[in-house]
């Protein structure tokens, strides 16, 4: 049976790219982020991610995916949650590693 684990707000609702109307990878979300502090335009970031100028604003200005992870729950087939996997760590400070930072170089040489 295969299993999957979602992320849940402080709420139990479901957050992030666990969301059913998720149309973003929290992976990109984080890129998003990397983007609009290194200059790149809305406009331009929008048109990468096939998204709305809009939506890429309430994103970077935390109107949109910015929930913090309070925990995590393992999901069966069926739908129904099983255990609870673990608590989240504080996402605030996180710092972007040597692999990211090539990720994002490669990702705005690609994109310029």
């Amino acid at each position: 049976m295969q299993k999957t684990v979602i992320t849940l707000s402080e709420t139990n609702r479901r957050i992030g790219s666990c969301h059913p109307r998720a149309r973003l990878t929290d992976e990109e979300v984080d890129l998003i982020h990397e983007l609009r502090e290194t200059g790149l335009s809305l406009e331009k970031i929008a048109r990468k991610f096939d998204a709305t100028k809009g939506a890429i604003w309430k994103i970077t200005t935390g109107l949109r995916r910015a929930q913090t992870v309070a925990r995590w729950v393992t999901v069966d087939a069926d739908g129904k949650r099983r255990t609870v996997a673990g608590e989240a760590p504080a996402r605030a400070g996180k710092s972007v590693d040597a692999v990211a930072a090539r990720d994002l170089s490669n990702a705005l040489a690609a994109w310029r």
